[in-house]
């Protein structure tokens, strides 16, 4: 009988994760072991996602979460006995008894939990993983859940190939997904907040040197100074990518959508009224762009939420972004009757937005083409520091 593989692919994440790998990396160079909790498998309406980690320290310090607070504080148990003891342990939680006794997740979904000791050396191929991944080089690594080679790390492919009693949980780190936002005002530094928090890395760009300046956007990752248009052109862009389109400047916005809407972004925006909308779209046909091509294109942005200032505004077009990106409707939750956690369905970028065709899957019990959320640096991504 084969080995059982329980894959995940990461991509950018949602917060905690860049403090999560910090901890892990600077206590184990000071040659303090800490416990790492990883999920490693879900079903049904789970709160987090496979590769979602949390750590706890000797001194019993937590960071990181795995679910809206239901099993944490077992997991804190058993991350206490495996610092004692140094075993690895996995431990599987679903729905609670009637009694509310037992550890388990209220929504109705099941999540499993790997727990490890680390230390400097046993932390070293993860931490290397997480620093050494690029978007074209993603680095995966595959890790042992059972049998005697518990909690061993091999750089895929898997070699030697998994004995008929062990599990392994598959990770792939690749790079944070790329927003580019363009014109460096008001609510370019509101959006770049935002986006920041969904894990994207942002790069602002303006033609005008008085705005182009790391004081009006200081969440960015990088502001340009030069030409909108002429600077997209050069820049890569995969389907993970968002370009937002702030401006308010008529005569570098036709060229700049023009160039946008002939990459492969996943989403492609721009700020307006709908006078200014129907105008931008008739200059775009005129220049021939084609239907198909139009029909990507999003404006006014963002999501009809009443946004009035740029923070609000910013909290509309992320909302939009993570729509697009999971194929979700945009509608009130409390209207519909359909899962609240579905299948990834979406081309976009961060955890939002990734859309690297990963899945995570349990032996079969659960495919639900899991991308995780958790957290990335500026520039990094999944669990990775580059």
């Amino acid at each position: 009988m084969p080995g059982r593989a329980v894959r995940a692919y990461h991509a950018s994440m949602i917060g905690g994760m860049t403090e999560v790998w910090d901890v892990l990396a600077a206590r184990t160079a000071a040659g303090e072991p800490v416990a790492l909790a990883t999920v490693v498998a879900t079903s049904g309406s789970a709160p987090r996602e496979p590769g979602t980690v949390m750590v706890v320290t000797v001194d019993g310090a937590v960071v990181g979460s795995l679910s809206g607070g239901c099993v944490e504080s077992d997991v804190y148990a058993v991350a206490e006995l495996t610092l004692a003891d140094g075993a690895p342990r996995l431990r599987s939680y679903g729905i609670p008894d009637s009694t509310a006794a037992a550890v388990g997740l209220t929504c109705g979904g099941t999540i499993e939990v790997f727990v490890e000791r680390l230390d400097a050396t046993s932390a070293a191929p993860l931490l290397a993983a997480a620093g050494a991944a690029a978007p074209a080089t993603p680095a995966t690594l595959s890790t042992v859940l059972t049998g005697p080679r518990a909690g061993r790390r091999f750089a895929a492919p898997f070699e030697p190939a998994p004995a008929a009693d062990e599990r392994v949980f598959v990770q792939t780190f690749v790079q944070a997904p790329s927003m580019y936002v363009f014109g460096a005002n008001d609510f370019s530094a509101a959006l770049v907040e935002q986006a920041a928090l969904l894990g994207y890395r942002v790069t602002v760009c303006d033609h005008r040197p008085l705005f182009a300046t790391r004081e009006r956007v200081p969440a960015a990752a990088q502001v340009v100074l030069a030409r909108p248009d002429e600077w997209l052109r050069a820049a890569p862009v995969d389907s993970r990518t968002a370009i937002c389109v702030l401006a308010h400047a008529p005569q570098f916005d036709v060229a700049l959508l023009r160039v946008a809407l002939d990459t492969d972004a996943g989403y492609v925006g721009a700020l307006g009224s709908r006078r200014t909308h129907a105008e931008r779209v008739a200059a775009l046909r005129a220049e021939g762009v084609d239907e198909l091509a139009l029909a990507r294109l999003r404006g006014p942005i963002g999501l009809d939420l009443g946004a009035r200032t740029p923070a609000q505004l910013a909290v509309s077009i992320v909302a939009e972004l993570v729509a697009v990106t999971h194929g979700g409707s945009g509608a009130p939750l409390s209207q519909l009757d359909t899962p609240i956690h579905r299948d990834r369905a979406g081309s976009g970028g961060a955890d939002g937005h990734s859309n690297n065709g990963g899945h995570s899957h349990n032996d079969g019990h659960s495919n639900n083409d899991g991308h995780s959320n958790n957290g990335a640096r500026g520039d990094e991504c999944a669990a990775l520091v580059q």
